[in-house]
């Protein structure tokens, strides 16, 4: 009910899901910093690239439901494959590193993707320090992290690195980490240049084959 109260997205733990450029989008936010209580209606809006007609409502309902998920695997054979941007080097930052390595323990993942890592002997230092990292390779910024092992791919890519992973019973898998251009919406210049450097990498894929 006040116009003029302005709460930084920070202090809502905003976070969602995907990006970018996609007509579903899942967000989560704690309204406690605005008093917001149950059965009362939130009026949601957006502005900038991705644009709203009008503001849509939502109402907290009683007893709602929580989504938690499992980070438990589907099948004991499923590889899980996580995808980090740490925006400039937040591995080795010394007020970010601690809560990047709760989460890359929580998420226990048989290969990271880290994007913004821009120093090769920081990444390869804060990659060590998980027990059940082994293996790295970095390139132009992203590194890829195993505890398999990693032979590197030589894709020459502008903005990304490549490697074969080498996973257990004789099984590899290609990984491909990018860090494309950002920002921009559906059909901009920066859009443009993501889909140039996507097909970058499946030129470069089609070399390797």
């Amino acid at each position: 009910d006040n116009p003029n109260q302005r709460v930084p997205w920070t202090k809502l733990d905003f976070s969602c899901l995907p990006t970018y450029a996609s007509d579903t989008v899942e967000l989560r936010v704690d309204l406690q910093a605005i008093g917001v209580k149950k059965n009362e209606p939130v009026l949601v809006n957006f502005r900038g690239s991705d644009t709203l007609d009008a503001p849509f409502e939502v109402r907290l309902r009683e007893g709602a439901s929580q989504n938690a998920r499992s980070l438990s695997r589907h099948a004991p054979n499923d590889f899980r494959v996580a995808s980090f941007n740490t925006l400039r080097g937040g591995l080795s930052d010394p007020k970010r590193k601690a809560a990047f390595q709760r989460l890359i323990k929580a998420v226990n993942a048989a290969v990271y993707c880290f994007q913004e890592e821009n120093e090769e002997a920081n990444f390869r230092k804060s990659a060590s320090r998980f027990d059940h990292i082994h293996h790295t390779h970095w390139s132009n910024g992203c590194g890829i992290a195993s505890s398999r092992p990693l032979t590197p791919l030589p894709l020459n890519l502008s903005r990304g690195v490549a490697a074969v992973c080498h996973l257990q019973d004789g099984f590899d898998v290609i990984i491909v980490n990018v860090h494309f251009r950002c920002c921009g919406y559906a059909g901009s210049r920066e859009d443009q240049t993501r889909i140039k450097q996507s097909g970058e990498v499946v030129e470069r894929l089609r070399q390797l084959q």
